[in-house]
């Protein structure tokens, strides 16, 4: 057993791809090894800025033999069958076949072995198909040759315990050979060194200034920034992705301090961080215990050399985002001397989606709905009758677009509805409006937002009148494209439908919207299908969503019928209450009588306009069903099932109490009696059990364990 590991160095990678790049070529070299029956312990996978590097510890040095028996033609099958046999096994005769006795009769055998290769001879080509075949989300070429990688390849290092195996891509002046020797950091130790084994590959490498293993440089980067912070007797502010990019973006990370004018601190924390962690790629700073920033943040150097490089490279960092915020402060001020009311005249020339009118057109579709009968709708389903509160929902769709205009929101896009908000307060709006004008593109992100029900009903307008909208046209979603996030749109939707426990009907929310598209003379759509098609849409989403929280797509199929096909939230509690029911020994017994007496029905012709007659029952085992179904039929007569607060769970238990009884029934009596009275009553009382389960679900759209429903 011996260690094998390559290394690939490029020009720098991505940071966004490097780790989907590490988890890919791990799981792509595990895979190459298995086809080429090498056995081995473990395979890991590193990457940096500019090398991805695979390792394998305890790889056999022989591949695993192979034999195989390949059956051929029939003792007797014709002499073309045999010699075309003989041909596809590269065979002179038959002398090395053998016969075989089956059931069927004598067939020819051949048995096939193929000794074990050296495994070094089999690692160079299966680096080669490595490189040639890796998927990058995005690669280039470079030269005048075929090869393409994420960036140009500079060279290869491809060691099997102390051998070089020898590597070979690209052509020309661009050919790169393997070898026992890579380069070290690009500015630090800008030299080559050969390398004897793995571990003094890291060894060597931390010596030339590269961390190897990204969670060891995620980690150093972390440790040695919190150190500069406490410094300074400050905070971090965390930020997980940007911990992570930086971790891509060096290779021997040293944290600095910077500082910040203090009269940008002024500007909204939001451009504050959007400057620094978007363009620059800085840490924000604050003190223990406040909300607001403080004057400083942490660059991550790749490194500098000499010492005093440092004050250069903090300097140059300071000067950089000075330049940047004061572009902001510009933008900042600027916006104010102009109202968001002028600003939305300007959306009348920006066309929200050719087919469906401007973003001035939406602006005014919002404000209609947000005040009109589907704010009403929504507010009077949690209980709020408000007309100051209609009110502010209208306002707040009437501006929510409106600093799509704005300086700040050209120079920073990542700043929409944030930036509309702030000026919202600064010219007087109420509080609820500003709210919902920042919470519009991400609402379910604050733990607050369970109260904030204006910002609720405008999130829900927007995302259904963009629905609507592009359904109406027929741009929908296919396959794994969805360039317009309609997809993401439901899902939004839906979270904000069970976040609130909107007891509404989500068609009567999209016939309002469409009547909003109506008014404004767009009546191109055909109501019926656009809406028929957005619930089969929403189907699919919450089975997603459903998904992810285990409860399995038939499941949700089965939930989304009758009164509850529209209904979200109903619909997702009856569907996680039913998952939980037939997960349970009750659940597994119920649905198995349940299917014998649907099967039952399909198969028998009966009146099912009549009434069971009690007075016909012959067996105890009938009058026992029909007096537990009398009392399960009571209980769901009451309504209690019906309301926004319906314990679904009790009601698929009171279900369950019939199971014992259709058990009993099916055991003792014959349901397709000779005589035909008792038929047509026995049948009429399976229905009237089959009508109250599918009360709750359709539970014929629960797959079986083959994968059918039944």
């Amino acid at each position: 057993m011996k260690s094998f590991f390559f290394e690939i160095l490029s020009e720098e990678i991505p940071a966004r791809m490097q780790f989907g790049a590490c988890e890919t070529l791990k799981n792509l070299l595990a895979a190459a090894l298995k086809e080429e029956r090498l056995s081995f312990e473990s395979v890991t996978a590193y990457v940096t800025p500019r090398r991805l590097v695979g390792v394998v510890q305890g790889l056999t040095e022989i591949q695993d033999d192979f034999e195989t028996e390949i059956r051929g033609p029939r003792i007797d099958a014709p002499a073309q069958a045999i010699e075309g046999f003989l041909k596809s096994q590269n065979l002179p005769s038959l002398e090395a076949c053998t016969q075989q006795e089956s059931p069927k009769g004598a067939f020819w055998m051949y048995r096939s072995f193929e000794k074990g290769k050296k495994t070094e001879d089999l690692l160079g080509a299966l680096v080669e198909r490595l490189i040639q075949n890796f998927p990058w989300p995005k690669s280039m070429r470079w030269g005048d040759q075929d090869l393409s990688w994420v960036r140009p390849i500079r060279g290869i290092l491809a060691l099997f315990g102390d051998h070089v195996i020898p590597v070979t891509v690209g052509r020309g002046v661009w050919r790169v050979t393997s070898s026992n020797s890579t380069w070290g950091h690009r500015f630090l130790s800008p030299v080559s060194f050969e390398v004897q084994s793995f571990e003094d590959y890291v060894q060597k490498l931390k010596e030339h200034f590269v961390l190897l293993d990204q969670k060891e440089r995620k980690q150093k980067i972390w440790e040695d920034a919190l150190k500069v912070a406490q410094g300074q007797s400050l905070q971090i502010v965390p930020d997980e992705g940007l911990l992570d990019e930086i971790t891509g973006l060096v290779e021997w990370p040293i944290p600095l301090l910077g500082e910040i004018q203090k009269n940008f601190m002024a500007l909204p924390r939001e451009v504050l961080t959007t400057s620094m962690r978007v363009h620059q790629r800085y840490f924000s700073l604050k003190k223990e215990g406040e909300k607001e920033l403080a004057p400083f943040f942490i660059v991550v150097s790749n490194g500098f050399s000499p010492a005093s490089a440092h004050v250069i490279i903090q300097n140059g960092n300071e000067s950089v985002l000075r330049a940047r915020l004061s572009d902001a402060l510009f933008f900042w001020e600027q916006d104010q001397k102009t109202s968001l009311e002028a600003m939305l005249t300007k959306l009348k020339t920006r066309v929200f989606q050719k087919g469906l009118g401007s973003l001035y057109d939406k602006a005014e579709r919002l404000k209609d709905l947000g005040m009109g009968q589907f704010g009403s709708l929504v507010l009077e389903s949690i209980g709020l009758k408000e007309e100051t509160t209609l009110k502010q929902c209208g306002r707040a769709g009437f501006l929510a677009k409106a600093d799509l205009v704005s300086t700040m929101v050209g120079e920073f896009p990542e700043l929409q509805g944030i930036m509309g908000s702030y000026y919202a307060a600064l010219q007087g709006e109420a509080k609820e409006v500003s709210e919902a004008i920042y919470d519009q593109y991400d609402l379910w992100s604050e733990p607050d937002v369970l109260e904030k029900k204006v910002s609720m009903t405008l999130a829900l307008a927007d995302r259904l009148d963009t629905l609507v909208g592009f359904f109406g046209l027929g741009l929908l979603p296919t396959g794994s494209k969805d360039p317009y996030a309609l997809r993401r749109s439901a899902l939004g939707v839906i979270r904000l439908l069970r976040c609130h426990q909107l007891d509404v009907s989500l068609k009567d929310l999209m016939i309002m919207v469409l009547k909003s598209y109506q008014t404004q003379g767009i009546t191109d759509f055909e109501i019926q299908k656009t809406v028929q098609k957005l619930l089969e849409f929403f189907e699919e989403r919450l089975k997603v969503s459903l998904k992810d929280q285990g409860v399995s797509p038939d499941r949700v199929a089965a939930c989304l019928t009758g009164t509850w096909f529209d209904n979200i939230p109903r619909a997702c509690r009856l569907a996680e209450a039913l998952d939980s029911f037939l997960k349970s020994k009750e659940g597994g017994i119920f649905l198995t009588v349940y299917r014998r007496a649907s099967h039952i029905l399909k198969e028998s012709p009966f009146d099912p306009l009549k009434e069971v007659q009690p007075g016909v029952f012959q067996d105890p085992s009938e009058t026992l069903l029909w007096d537990v179904l009398q009392k399960a039929q009571a209980e769901f007569g009451k309504g209690f099932f019906d309301k926004k607060d319906a314990d679904f769970n009790q009601a698929f238990l009171i279900l369950s109490n019939l199971a014992p009884a259709l058990h009993s029934f099916f055991e003792t009596v014959q349901v397709n009696s000779p005589d035909a009275m008792l038929r047509d009553n026995r049948l009429l009382l399976l229905k009237s059990v089959v009508d109250l389960f599918e009360r709750l679900a359709e539970f014929s759209k629960i797959e079986k364990e083959g994968g059918k429903s039944g």
